[in-house]
């Protein structure tokens, strides 16, 4: 469709841009309470946080040094049995399995407690005492000299 000529019934455009309309001040804004979520809350946040980034390092370090005590079956190249050789899964399903476990464990408990307003420090330092305590289990196991 071609489009219309002007006639009597459109208005003329205007030679220059329209005056803008003063601009009316903003409203005054009421009186804002504090913070949502007050300091101690935070610091438990931060806290929580930092302690599990610490938690998951040390727990990524204890599962890679675990990935050398195969070598641990060196001392019995020369003799028929080995007592390392058998408990050996069992110390890698102890240690690194149940050291995951509890680490999925713990993050998840602390998620909630945190949603719930309730202090979760605490939770990544019993994770690594719990894994301390797996490091040592599994060591005592696993140091055992060949006859």
């Amino acid at each position: 469709m071609y489009p219309r000529n002007p006639g009597p019934q459109d208005p003329a455009p205007a030679p220059f841009p329209q005056p803008v309309p003063p601009v009316l001040p903003y409203p005054e804004c009421p009186e804002q309470p504090g913070s949502a979520w007050p300091p101690g809350r935070i610091v438990d946040l931060v806290a929580t946080a930092v302690l599990f980034a610490v938690y998951t390092v040390g727990l990524l370090l204890l599962l890679w040094f675990s990935l050398f005590w195969v070598m641990g079956t060196d001392v019995c190249a020369y003799k028929d049995e080995c007592p390392i050789e058998d408990r050996l899964p069992m110390a890698y399903l102890v240690h690194d399995g149940l050291g995951i476990v509890v680490f999925a464990v713990l993050l998840i408990v602390a998620i909630i407690r945190l949603i719930r307003a309730r202090r979760s420090f605490w939770l990544p330092l019993v994770g690594m005492a719990i894994q301390a305590a797996l490091l040592v289990l599994v060591l005592k196991t696993m140091l055992v000299m060949p006859d």
